[in-house]
């Protein structure tokens, strides 16, 4: 178990080199590797943490151990795998999102207004 789990978003700390291997090409397996069947992470701030991080912290979750009874369905790599697809289609939401906020930035007054004051639907243009 793992109280402030959030202290381990950042992949340079040893808190987060205990769960997850480096990326600096040392190969290093981290300390708590294959230790655990289990792994309870508590925070109370997940939704202060951006998506990108959050992945960091799903990506701990890797160190469990993936042999034995009590293992998951699946092993290491499908499991990470399936960490960086949620990464992509959390980026391009991201992405669709800052887009959506451009848009709608440049709605003018004069295209609303005879809407707004009417009640009527936008989609009745």
């Amino acid at each position: 178990m793992l109280d402030e789990a959030h202290h381990a978003k950042n992949d340079a700390t040893w808190l987060a080199r205990l769960f997850r291997e480096r990326d600096d090409g040392s190969n290093s397996k981290p300390l708590f590797r294959d230790k655990f069947t289990r792994m309870l992470f508590l925070t109370a701030t997940p939704f202060q943490l951006g998506h990108d991080e959050l992945i960091r912290i799903l990506r701990s979750f890797a160190a469990a151990k993936w042999t034995g009874p009590n293992a998951p369905d699946h092993d290491r790599p499908y499991f990470l795998g399936e960490l960086e697809e949620l990464e992509s289609r959390l980026n391009e939401n991201r992405k669709l999102g800052r887009r959506l906020d451009d848009l709608w930035s440049r709605i003018t007054r004069g295209r609303v207004g005879p809407y707004a004051a009417t009640g009527a639907s936008l989609s009745a243009a």
